[in-house]
């Protein structure tokens, strides 16, 4: 359907008026309206009350002679194109019209109906794309200024639970008394639930930017499995749950996938039933092989609980983000709503789909079906292995360390762990700091926190790189960071960081990433 062109003319000139009407009648048609006005402010009377595509304005009104009504027009009504048709045949006259806004400036009598419609068209266009282009950078610094927010949030909230994670593991290593270790297992509980909320909220996001993507790397699904329910173990004692389970033994030993991902979804759906099963209760983990051809392996898997179930007027939002099935859930349980969504979006991601069934008070079955790709390996690639053997800081030797970190509690933490490995370490507060210790020392590697006073992290490796001598500007850098945006990450490794881990982070795999590293760096 052709839109229709809204205009207004500005013009006291009955004659004028007739003209220039046959000229649009000619040129658009019934595919235009026409509304005029003889005196300026009446023009903008209109303007007020409707919506036009363009401004045809004469300079001889009776209220506005000259440019003052066309400064005046620009001042109130920028967004819509103005073209002056005057009776003036001054040429000084058009080009200051133009600089201060005017699309065009035609001459009556000398422009043609071509010249008219041109000038039309290419001011509604023009002004179309100023539009839309004015709204796409509205929309780059909003979701630019959205991911800040949320790297900043990201950092004040992982610094300290770094601190309280990291100490409560260290504390846990040294020899307590029962209700000593009890308690310290109480906080590490609630530290790891906090940090699986905060990185709930921080995937949603990631995930809503488009800023993840999925990987296609070799895996065992069996031990995948068995690493993930290994990891809820005290959870299902803790609540005295039953976790049966069952796993096709036709799947392949090996496929191609996401790891990380396929991880995330099986913690978010497990981690769903223990918090809404009651004790006692049971929950069965299905694993089987739908289906099985020349390029991929579907494979099925069901997570089924007796839990408290879901009403069936809520199981179509269960997936929408920040939706708990009722109030009672959420002051009763917690959570934030997000772990759900987050499910349905990966596994969406991955061409996958998700189902669910559930009756109150009996319990809920998700339903997940994935494909993944098959492959003819017959091991696991090693730069897929993540694991590190307990002997592996013998093989690497004594390290020399230079940690780069401003927060005092954040520094006795890293450093109590690196003394563990046998690593000796040197502390900077600040990135001038790590610049002369390194000039002074020969390091292993650099654990690199991103903000620092004096001299930011980013600052301090570009300053390494590009400054220092060969032997120095090598050295491998770890960021060690809190903040974990895509635009951190991608700045990490333009400025020239060869890796990072984020707050708070394992120690193993921290162990890991220094190992990979060095082993590198000396071959």
């Amino acid at each position: 359907m052709e839109k229709i062109i809204n205009i207004l003319l500005i013009e006291d000139n009955p004659d004028d008026v007739k003209f220039t009407e046959i000229q649009l009648n000619t040129i658009f048609g019934r595919s235009h309206t026409l509304q005029v006005s003889d005196y300026f402010s009446k023009g903008l009377q209109l303007l007020e009350s409707s919506i036009f595509d363009i401004i045809i304005l004469d300079l001889t009104l009776p209220d506005a002679n000259g440019l003052d009504g066309l400064k005046k027009l620009l001042e109130h009504h920028s967004k819509c194109p103005i073209l002056i048709l005057t009776g003036f045949a001054d040429e000084s006259l058009g080009i200051e019209a133009v600089q201060l806004g005017a699309q065009d400036y035609l001459i009556k009598g000398k422009a043609s109906t071509h010249s008219i419609k041109r000038a039309i068209n290419y001011g509604i266009e023009r002004s179309r794309l100023t539009n839309q282009l004015a709204e796409n950078i509205k929309k780059v610094e909003a979701g630019k200024a959205r991911q800040e927010f949320f790297a900043a949030l990201s950092h004040e909230i992982r610094t300290p639970l770094n601190g309280i994670i990291g100490f409560t593991n260290v504390l846990l290593k040294e020899e307590l008394t029962l209700n000593q270790k009890k308690y310290l297992e109480s906080i590490k509980q609630s530290g790891d639930i906090l940090q699986v909320l905060i990185n709930d909220i921080l995937d949603f996001l990631k995930i809503e930017s488009d800023k993840i993507n999925i990987e296609i790397i070799e895996l065992k699904l069996a031990e995948l499995i068995n690493s993930v329910l290994g990891s809820f173990e005290i959870r299902l004692k803790e609540k005295e749950l039953v976790l049966n389970k069952s796993y096709d033994e036709q799947i392949p030993f090996i496929l191609s996938g996401d790891p990380v991902r396929i991880s995330q979804i099986l913690f978010n759906l497990i981690g769903n039933s223990i918090k809404f099963t009651p004790n006692g209760g049971q929950i069965n983990v299905s694993i089987g092989l739908q289906l099985y051809d020349e390029e991929k392996a579907n494979i099925e898997i069901i997570v089924s609980d007796t839990g408290i179930g879901v009403p069936p007027e809520k199981l179509e939002s269960i997936f929408e983000p920040f939706v708990q099935s009722s109030s009672d859930t959420t002051r009763n349980y917690g959570g934030t709503g997000l772990g759900l969504s987050i499910v349905k979006r990966l596994v969406n991601m991955m061409d996958g789909t998700i189902s669910v069934k559930s009756k109150l008070k009996e319990g809920t079955t998700f339903t997940i079906i994935l494909p993944l790709k098959k492959t003819t390996a017959t091991e696991i690639s090693k730069k897929v292995e993540s694991t590190i053997s307990a002997d592996e800081p013998k093989r690497i030797g004594k390290l020399k360390v230079l940690l780069a970190e401003d927060s005092k509690l954040n520094q006795l933490l890293v450093k109590i762990i690196l003394d563990g490995f046998g690593f000796e370490t040197d502390i900077a507060d600040n990135g001038k700091i790590v610049i002369q210790l390194l000039a002074e020392n020969n390091y292993d590697i650099i654990l690199m926190d991103l903000q620092m006073p004096e001299m930011d992290g980013y600052q301090t490796t570009q300053y390494i790189r590009s400054e220092m001598k060969s032997t120095k500007s090598t050295i491998p850098i770890i960021a060690l960071t809190a903040n974990i945006s895509e635009i951190d990450m991608d700045k990490c490794k333009t400025i020239g960081m060869d890796d990072y881990i984020s707050k708070p982070f394992n120690e193993v795999d921290l162990l890991n990433k220094i190992s990979g590293l060095v082993k590198k760096f000396k071959k």
